[in-house]
């Protein structure tokens, strides 16, 4: 969807992300109706994959071996950024991780823990990542650099409680 409200379908298929590097290639997280963190450690099934395509419509699954969900991805130069509970055991988060362009070289670049919170909406410019944990917004100046939390203050009016009777509006 254009800023000036044009709305061209894109030749991916259904996807629940896609992005775009500077070369034409394509990666895409198949389609999912809920974002992994409400699929925590599910292997199978809904698990979301990750496609990239060579930018002349030949497609290549990323990390086929793997099966916890791949999701939202996102390009850093030549490597794809996503976020994904990747990993064994009932307490791991969702980090942020990425692979070269061939789906090889497996990287994590974060290690929130259980009490951080698990990652969730990781995006680039191209050079840097942000993301949020727990209500927080999370900055990578790179893919080598270590997640900076970004304190932001929103400017909102002190809140006003509302009192409603059990029967209202019934």
């Amino acid at each position: 969807l254009s800023l000036s409200g044009d709305l061209e379908r894109l030749p991916y298929g259904v996807a629940t992300s896609a992005a775009v590097d500077k070369k034409g290639r394509v990666a895409v997280a198949t389609s999912n109706f809920r974002d992994p963190s409400g699929w925590k450690r599910s292997r199978g099934g809904m698990a979301t994959r990750l496609y990239v395509s060579n930018g002349k419509g030949d497609w290549t699954r990323i990390l086929p071996q793997e099966e916890a969900s791949l999701f939202g991805p996102t390009w850093v130069g030549d490597r794809i950024v996503f976020t994904s509970d990747l990993g064994d055991g009932p307490d791991v988060q969702a980090q942020v991780w990425s692979v070269n362009a061939s789906g090889k070289d497996l990287r994590q670049h974060t290690s929130h823990t259980e009490a951080e919170g698990y990652v969730r909406a990781a995006a680039s410019d191209g050079k840097g990542i942000v993301y949020h944990a727990h209500g927080q917004l999370y900055w990578l100046a790179s893919l080598k650099a270590e997640p900076q939390r970004l304190d932001i203050q929103v400017p909102v009016g002190e809140p006003r409680p509302v009192t409603l009777a059990p029967g209202d509006r019934l």
